[in-house]
């Protein structure tokens, strides 16, 4: 899980900077609007997690049991999973977003 946050992370902040650099100019962006986009690409190599898991990969495949322990006490209602929730593409898995960046306001002050 480590590896996996610190790779997606370092890209996102990659991806941010040129963002704010090249495309606005400087202009800041709103902490809640990057932890929602950390949140949309976490989910997203969670799908991508579960979708490797496949018998179709063969011995390329990741393991039911990596997934599950890579993914264990992150997701949302948890508890209340059945246990083949890896690979039973009708469960809903995922990270809460969140509405503000927890300093209780949507915008930058001026």
């Amino acid at each position: 899980m480590y590896r996996l946050i610190m790779s997606e992370s370092a890209h996102l902040i990659w991806k941010i900077r040129c963002e704010r650099v090249i495309q606005i100019e400087g202009e800041e962006i709103l902490l809640n609007k990057i932890n929602n986009r950390w949140i949309v690409i976490m989910n997203a190599r969670l799908d991508l997690d579960r979708k490797m898991t496949h018998s179709k990969y063969e011995k390329k495949s990741l393991s039911k049991k990596t997934s599950q322990n890579t993914w264990k006490n992150t997701l949302r209602d948890e508890r209340p999973l059945p246990e083949d929730w890896v690979t039973n593409s009708g469960v809903l898995v995922s990270i809460d977003l969140r509405d503000d960046d927890r300093r209780g306001r949507d915008r930058p002050q001026s």
